[in-house]
C-alpha cells in the first residue's frame, strides 16, 4: 500500500505502522529510511528532533517543510500534530485557548499548545515569524522547563520529554524588521535548518509516485521543463507546478499551452518577473521553430 501525506511535500510512506515517540536507535532509523522517499535533508531533520525540543525549518513554499513535520508527528507519536497557522493577527489566545459560554456556563477551550501537551502530540507552527513577538513569546517557557503555566487559567501543565514544537517559515517572513534583537532572542533555543529547494531529480521521483503509469520519457520531460522555469529573478516554482503541468499534459492539452498555464502563469503576481518568464518562454518557443 502506498500512502502519500499530501501532494506538495516530498513524503511517500509504504505500509505505515504507528511507532510511539522518539526512539532513534539504528533499527528505527533503518525502518524510517525504508518507509519514506529519502530527501537529503530528512536524516538531519530527524536527528534535530532527537536532540532538541524546538526546531525551525526555513525554506521556500512547496519545499516540503510542513509535510515532513506532519509525517514526523504521525510517525513518532501515532497521532496527527496540532497545527497553528501563524499570521500577523495571531494572538496569545490562538495559542493557549479562550473562555466560551456553553449551556449557561463559562468554560475554557484549550488552544493547540495545551492540547498538544495534554494529548502527547507535536505542535506544528506554520510561518512562526509572522506571529507578533508578544504572542510568540509564549513559546519561551517551553525551553528547558518541565512545566508551563496557562496564562489564562493558571493551570500548570507538565511538558513531556517526548514533546516537540516544529516551526516553519519561508525566508522572506524570517526577516524581522521590527525589534530584530528580540526576534533573534526568541529563536535562541531553536535549532534551525535551511530546507533546500527541490531538485529536478526529486521532482521526477515524486511525479513517479503520483503518476505510476506514466512513461519515463514524460516524467523526464516534465521535470526538465519544471527545472527550466523553476527560478525566474529569484522567484521560484514549487513541486505543485510540476504536478499541474503533468496533469494538463495527460489531459491532452497542447504542450506550450500547458507550460503557460502551469509554469509561466505562476509568476503573474509580479509584473516584472512575469514579463521575464514570458520572454524566456517566447525565446524557447522560437528556438524550437528554427
Amino acid at each position: 500500500m502506498l500512502f502519500l501525506l499530501d501532494e506538495t511535500g516530498a513524503i511517500a510512506i509504504k505500509n505505515f505502522k504507528d511507532n510511539k515517540m522518539i526512539n532513534f536507535e539504528a533499527k528505527e532509523q533503518k525502518n524510517l529510511e525504508k518507509n519514506i522517499i529519502p530527501f537529503e535533508w530528512h536524516s538531519i531533520a530527524f536527528k534535530m528532533l532527537k536532540l532538541n525540543r524546538l526546531s525551525l525549518f526555513v525554506g521556500e513554499p512547496g519545499s516540503g517543510k510542513t509535510t515532513w513535520a506532519m509525517m514526523a508527528a504521525l510517525k513518532f507519536t501515532g497521532q496527527e500534530g496540532e497545527i497553528l497557522q501563524g499570521t500577523p493577527d495571531t494572538e496569545i489566545s490562538h495559542i493557549w485557548g479562550f473562555f466560551a459560554l456553553a449551556n449557561g456556563e463559562t468554560k475554557f477551550c484549550d488552544g493547540p499548545l495545551p492540547r498538544a501537551l495534554k494529548k502527547g502530540r507535536f505542535l506544528i507552527v506554520e510561518e512562526l515569524n509572522l506571529i507578533p513577538i508578544e504572542a510568540r513569546s509564549s513559546f519561551l517557557t517551553l525551553r528547558g522547563h518541565r512545566n508551563i503555566t496557562n496564562p489564562f487559567t493558571g493551570e500548570e501543565l507538565p511538558i513531556p520529554d517526548s514533546f516537540r514544537l516544529i516551526a516553519t517559515s519561508n525566508p522572506e517572513n524570517l526577516k524581522c524588521r521590527n525589534q530584530p534583537q528580540i526576534a533573534q532572542m526568541l529563536l535562541d533555543d531553536f535549532v534551525i535548518m535551511e530546507v533546500p529547494r527541490m531538485t529536478a531529480k526529486e521532482v521526477e521521483l515524486l511525479l513517479s509516485f503520483h503518476y505510476p503509469d506514466t512513461s519515463t520519457e514524460l516524467l523526464g520531460k516534465v521535470s526538465t521543463l519544471w527545472q527550466k522555469y523553476e527560478n525566474v529573478n529569484k522567484m521560484y516554482l514549487s513541486y505543485r507546478a510540476a504536478k499541474h503541468l503533468m496533469s494538463l499534459l495527460l489531459s491532452g492539452i497542447e504542450e506550450n499551452e500547458a507550460i503557460r498555464i502551469a509554469l509561466i502563469n505562476k509568476y503573474i503576481t509580479d509584473s516584472d518577473v512575469f514579463t521575464t518568464a514570458q520572454l524566456k518562454f517566447s525565446i524557447s518557443d522560437e528556438d524550437m521553430l528554427i
